[in-house]
């Protein structure tokens, strides 16, 4: 089985990616040349993850950080509107 890791003209969007494999997932989407929307309740981690995504990416792309928890119905709601502007 063939997997491509191609994701150029991809957005991805993470949710819980502040930190840990959320973190971890953004920062592989990005290196493989996807947009990535990043999102966590913790500006502070959620900028730490945007600075490494945009090092790794291809193209230099600078992901989308939404502050937003996703327990939350009205967060919920920005971040898809968020995602879908960014588009």
């Amino acid at each position: 089985m063939s997997t491509s890791k191609n994701f150029e003209s991809k957005i991805v969007l993470i949710t819980g990616s502040g930190g840990g494999i959320g973190a971890r997932i953004a920062v592989e989407f990005a290196r493989y040349g996807a947009q990535v929307v990043i999102n966590d309740r913790n500006a502070d981690n959620l900028s730490e993850v945007a600075k490494q995504c945009a090092a790794v990416s291809p193209k230099g792309l600078k992901p989308l950080e939404v502050l937003a928890d996703v327990s939350k119905d009205v967060d919920c709601k920005r971040l898809i509107d968020s995602t879908i502007s960014f588009v």
